[in-house]
């Protein structure tokens, strides 16, 4: 008889999970605590932007579920896992036994950065996106805190349908985890031009008074979503510890998404979401895998205004600096021992690929003296 893994949590990682368990013959039960089919989260700024509706973002359509050989609850909500006798208990008080438990919960938005601002929005679900044009459409402004992809996105999306938008920032710069400090500027230099308010380094206390009339919404991060794992005795830090093979503390229940913490880092990107589910279904059914953490480039484009980065551009004493700055186009690339460890293109971003080549390839480049000059070599 198939071991039965259970998979809680029906976001894109969860539903990889999922795909993979079945392909190896396992008994896969997937559940949501939505009542939607799974779909993708990063077009729920389509939601904001052009009204999309849920079907529109499904990942699978209603009719591959029918024979996909797995096993779909939607509506359910997980309270607690009893880890003795290998069985979730959800908030209707359904109880779903496994033989192998995999954890895909995904994580909340973090709200903590307004503890002042009584209603807080923010952007994880197809109903938050709902709730979100609801209120800016009455009351016509919304107030962004978080300069960053998710935060620039959502100013956008709502820009874009007539609401007058604001965004805060409390780092130095926008996009402080994909740009240095002059190309932080430089796009938001370019952003205000499009009639966008923009504030940086800005404390929580110094735009209270700003938020009085606007619709909040909450773009500085994310929380793993473990609270229901608190009782139980799977380790958890920031989020539910793992190894390479995606595995918890309890050899029979693995974890993967924004809810896993892999080498001390929770990326929250939708790359490492599928490479970790993919890596989860397969360990649950007892085949060897092993994750490997993928390099991200994260793209934004909004008003005609392309971002693109990859690695990590953090400058430091050991590192080679080289900029390029021409009209609407920025470049940046930071290496160390002649080797590309992080870029970013405000603008023109078709090196983008083959920068990011130069990463993953750990190519060493000598004799470079500007950023024209590695553009050239690539």
């Amino acid at each position: 008889m198939s071991k039965t893994v259970l998979i809680i949590g029906a976001g894109v990682a969860g539903l990889t999970a999922a795909k993979a368990a079945v392909k190896r013959g396992c008994r896969v039960i997937l559940s949501g605590r939505e009542p939607y089919l799974p779909y993708y989260r990063p077009r729920l700024i389509e939601v904001l932007s052009a009204g999309l509706s849920v079907d529109a973002l499904f990942i699978q359509k209603p009719e591959w579920f029918k024979t996909s050989g797995i096993e779909l609850k939607l509506s359910l909500i997980a309270q607690e896992i009893d880890v003795e006798n290998k069985t979730a208990i959800f908030a209707d008080d359904s109880r779903v036994h496994y033989d192998e438990l995999v954890l895909a919960c995904g994580a909340v938005p973090n709200k903590a950065v307004l503890p002042f601002a009584c209603d807080v929005f923010g952007l994880r679900s197809y109903d938050d996106a709902l709730a979100i044009n609801k209120a800016c459409s009455e009351k016509g402004s919304a107030f962004i805190v978080g300069g960053g992809l998710l935060g620039i996105e959502t100013a956008f999306a709502l820009h874009k349908r007539g609401i007058k938008v604001s965004v805060a920032e409390r780092a130095e710069y926008l996009l402080p985890r994909q740009l240095d400090r002059i190309g932080g500027d430089f796009l938001k230099a370019r952003l205000e031009q499009t009639g966008i308010t923009i504030y940086v380094n800005v404390a929580g206390s110094a735009i209270q008074s700003h938020l009085q009339e606007s619709t909040v919404i909450a773009a500085s991060g994310i929380i793993p979503d473990i609270g229901f794992l608190r009782n139980s005795s799977i380790a958890v830090s920031r989020g539910i510890l793992v190894d390479e093979a995606m595995k918890t503390s309890l050899s029979d229940v693995f974890a993967c998404g924004d809810m896993a913490e892999f080498n001390s880092s929770i990326p929250g990107l939708a790359i490492v979401a599928v490479k970790q589910g993919e890596t989860a279904g397969i360990s649950a059914c007892g085949d060897q895998a092993v994750y490997c953490e993928p390099i991200g480039s994260p793209l934004l484009k909004v008003a005609d205004i392309s971002v693109m980065s990859v690695g990590s551009v953090e400058i430091d004493e050991d590192a080679t600096v080289l900029r390029y700055q021409n009209g609407p186009n920025y470049g940046v690339a930071v290496l160390r021992q002649g080797r590309v460890r992080g870029a970013a293109l405000i603008g023109n971003t078709s090196a983008g690929v083959k920068l990011k080549a130069a990463v993953e390839n750990k190519t060493v480049f000598t004799s470079l003296a500007t950023f024209e000059d590695l553009l050239l070599r690539l």
